[in-house]
């Protein structure tokens, strides 16, 4: 059975009971009254009228109000007649959606006491009790049978619509009986405790602004009202609770938001992006000051340890061949650039230089912009020289640029040097003419190289140890390969030799020819190798597929290592994923594939790749 809300009952009992006796008296007739009124909100009004009949009040005055209610609730027990014969007398068939009623649409059939039955499309009946119609359904009930210009008719559709807990329909149809000249004095009680049902319903769903509007207009409808000057203090209450449920809310809110920044902060503080970290520290500086994103200082990194890294942020440069920008020459604006500045190279070139980072430029950050991968080239006017970038400085980043040194005049040079990390190199394709001397990526020593979404064609060294991760090393005119003194921690990466003299640590790497381990500790799990080579023992191989050259020296296979042809899908092409069929599919230790599992971004690289060799500017 439905039941009313207890701000409206204990309003419709008010209402009912007037015995000035008060007290005690009026508890016992609420008591008496309340499954009456239970039977009224499950719209069983001739229930309800025979539960009024068997009170028999001795007070007078209880007695009169009895009796008032038992003609309200006669009135809703006629209301609800005329809207059965009128849906069942309906020509051509009324339809749920004509009354709002949710789900499939069909036919309403028939209506009894109990409920609205549809007949649905797939021909099974569906019933609708009158106690479970929404508001706006019994909104368009009201409408079908009342006559707006009847005040009797707008009175027994304001009641009706009381007990559906639609106060704002039940407040139009009261209005409209007043003008009509009828009197309404009566329901203004419960209809004040209706909207104050409503605005608590409001306040718990956190529909605060509308709760509090609500909250207002009660007090200016029904500040004159008895229900009012008793429930003063619960109005009150109500406004406070949505004031602080506000306040929460928008404190939830702010420290949500702060802890999206933050995380973004982190990220950039972690790539050591300190230009893009800047106005992330500022908003949450003039946002967010209050909150745990920026008062936790246990929190690694802490704001505060992010705040003081932007202090020493430099200048923001921009380099266009042809256009408005700050220089038109790449080492322009290295020369004029202060550490810790970013350049942003925003065309594709070529740029025909050799490029110097200086040592005192520490910090630098060198891109390209994001509509293009610029091109810096030793072919042209410059002429021939050794190195094509050579980055002195530490600390520094090179990102989203091609590097193509076709044109170099040393049997040492390189495409890409660096003196000492750390340098994060990320989106690069770097590259240069065949010889067996060169080596296209030169990294001295120090800790920090860190390599992501790049692809080398040729051979590199690094005296540091290296972090590699989603890259492609491309064998170029039969050499091709890392050779990491420094120790190397290589994830989702394709190689073709690979030689590491310190610690190893290879998760889902693809190396097409040898691997080499020259020391301890090393691990290798779900990759695939052409062939691997231990000079010590103690090397832990797991969930690796390596074939055909099988495990050489003190080289062990480990956990579910197997030896079987991978099948790659095109590796002229660059296309190292797996085909179907293959042995290494669903083989790796996380159930996935065994191997490099291509990203997004990596077969971005990879088209980037193929698109330079076909203009001749790599071979692979």
């Amino acid at each position: 059975m439905a039941r009313l809300p207890l701000g409206l009952l204990a309003a419709l009992l008010a209402f009912t009971i007037c015995s000035p006796a008060g007290g005690a008296d009026d508890a016992r007739a609420s008591q008496e009254l309340a499954p009456a009124e239970a039977l009224v909100a499950a719209w069983d009004f001739q229930g309800a009228l025979k539960a009024l009949e068997k009170l028999k009040p001795g007070d007078a005055g209880l007695a009169a109000s009895v009796a008032a209610r038992r003609d309200e609730v006669q009135r809703l027990a006629k209301l609800k007649a005329r809207m059965i014969a009128r849906i069942n007398e309906a020509q051509p068939r009324l339809r749920k959606s004509s009354l709002l009623i949710r789900g499939i649409n069909g036919d309403l059939t028939k209506a009894d006491d109990r409920a609205i039955i549809a007949s649905l499309p797939n021909g099974k009946d569906e019933e609708h009790l009158w106690g479970s119609l929404a508001g706006r359904s019994v909104e368009r009930l009201v409408g079908l049978v009342a006559n707006k210009d009847s005040a009797e008719d707008c009175v027994a559709g304001a009641l009706l619509a009381l007990v559906a807990k639609d106060s704002a329909t039940a407040e139009g149809l009261l209005e409209k009986a007043k003008s009509l000249g009828a009197q309404i004095d009566r329901y203004l009680d419960p209809l004040a405790a209706s909207a104050f049902d409503r605005a608590r319903d409001l306040i718990a769903n956190k529909k605060l602004a509308e709760a509090r509007a609500d909250l207002e207009g009660i007090e200016k409808r029904y500040g004159k009202t008895a229900w009012f000057a008793a429930h003063k203090q619960d109005l009150d209450a109500a406004k406070a609770r949505a004031e602080a449920t506000a306040a929460q809310e928008e404190a939830k809110k702010g420290s949500e938001q702060a802890e999206k920044l933050y995380a973004e902060a982190a990220r950039l503080y972690k790539r050591k992006e300190l230009f893009d970290l800047k106005p992330v520290i500022d908003k949450l500086k003039a946002d967010f000051l209050d909150t745990p994103a920026v008062t936790d200082a246990a929190r690694s990194p802490s704001f505060d340890e992010m705040r003081k890294a932007v202090e020493k942020v430099g200048k923001f440069l921009t380099v266009r061949r042809v256009g408005k920008a700050d220089h038109q020459r790449i080492q322009d604006a290295i020369n004029a650039a202060p550490p810790y500045s970013v350049i942003e190279i925003q065309d594709d070139g070529p740029f025909n230089e050799k490029l110097v980072v200086p040592q005192e430029k520490a910090g630098l950050t060198l891109r390209g912009w994001k509509h293009g991968w610029p091109v810096l080239t030793s072919v042209g006017k410059t002429g021939a020289f050794d190195v094509l970038l050579d980055i002195a400085a530490a600390d520094t980043t090179v990102e989203r640029l091609t590097l193509a040194h076709q044109a170099c005049n040393s049997d040492w040079g390189s495409a890409l040097r660096v003196a000492r990390g750390p340098c994060r190199m990320r989106s690069l394709v770097v590259c240069m003419n065949a010889t067996t001397n060169w080596w296209t990526l030169t990294l001295g020593d120090g800790a920090g190289y860190e390599i992501e979404n790049c692809a080398v064609a040729g051979t590199g060294k690094s005296g540091g140890e290296i972090a590699l991760k989603d890259s492609v090393w491309l064998n170029c005119h039969d050499h091709g390969g890392l050779f990491a003194w420094g120790g190397l921690k290589a994830e989702n990466s394709i190689l073709v030799i690979l030689h590491v003299s310190k610690a190893a640590d290879l998760r889902n790497c693809t190396v097409t020819k040898g691997t080499t381990l020259t020391d301890q500790p090393c691990v290798a799990v779900d990759c695939i190798f052409q062939r691997v080579e231990c000079a010590k023992p103690g090397a832990q191989i797991d969930f690796c597929d390596v074939y055909p050259g099988g495990y050489l020296v003190a080289a062990k296979a480990g956990k579910k290592c197997f030896s079987a042809d991978p099948r790659f899908v095109d590796p002229k092409g660059l296309d190292y994923r797996l085909a179907p069929g293959s042995p290494c599919r669903k083989k790796a230790s996380d159930g996935g594939d065994i191997g490099c599992r291509y990203t997004p971004e990596m077969v971005e690289l990879v088209k980037k790749c193929l698109d330079l060799r076909k203009r001749g500017t790599i071979a692979f």
